[in-house]
């Protein structure tokens, strides 16, 4: 991925990327507050607010105090409808197979559950019929392959173009073009940081916190 830099506030003015990307932007949007809990532990990150408490106290009670139609794991490790590999907690495949349940007292599926040994609400009995649910072939993510994306440093969107380059260059006296590595450990930098600043690629890749940067107004010709 290409970040340009502005030399003068050394902060990043926009990034040329792909899809993968941008993939995994727009998957923030979707992502269940628990699992950003997951990712974030599980790259040693600190939880902001008061989400980790909140996690641990769900992850430390004892399961006679919840609903009996609930379990812990579908409150601590809910599942996403796309799955985007570098915000991903675990491996998982596209267009899987869901098991669902109906009764076998009729050869026409009147109820579906996803719960094994539900009770049918027509029949009166328990679901232990086992039936798939398929989804239709999709491809993974969000956005087409073949397009390049312009990112803001407060990760704004917007498709490529020659004129949106010359809108964002024109008014640099000084920039500097670097190529960067883009893999988990930058996306999950990217999801934390989102949470905390609009400075998102500046943080990220140059290393700077919102305090750190110098607002152009304040910079010396």
């Amino acid at each position: 991925m290409k970040i340009i830099i502005d030399k003068k506030t050394n902060k990043v003015v926009f990034a040329e990327a792909g899809k993968q990307v941008v993939d995994l932007i727009f998957h923030i949007l979707s992502l269940p507050l628990a699992t950003v809990v997951n990712l974030l532990h599980e790259n040693n990150k600190d939880v902001i607010g008061c989400l980790a408490e909140v996690f641990n106290s769900v992850e430390s009670l004892d399961s006679s105090y919840l609903e009996s139609n609930l379990n812990k794991n579908s409150i601590l490790n809910p599942t996403t409808a796309i799955v985007v590999p570098l915000l991903s907690t675990k491996p998982t495949t596209q267009n899987h197979l869901l098991k669902c349940y109906t009764c076998s007292n009729s050869t026409l599926v009147c109820c579906l559950s996803d719960r094994q040994g539900t009770v049918c609400g027509h029949h009166s009995t328990k679901m232990t019929t086992v039936r798939s649910l398929v989804y239709e072939p999709r491809t993974p993510g969000y956005v087409k392959e073949a397009v390049a994306f312009m990112v803001m440093d407060n990760l704004e969107v917007k498709p490529m173009s020659i004129s949106l380059i010359s809108t964002h260059l024109k008014n640099l006296t000084s920039f500097e073009e670097r190529e960067v590595q883009f893999g988990q450990k930058e996306g999950i930098a990217m999801l934390k940081a989102s949470l905390e600043t609009k400075s998102v690629l500046t943080a990220v890749f140059l290393g700077m916190k919102e305090e750190d940067i110098v607002p152009e107004s304040e910079t010396c010709d």
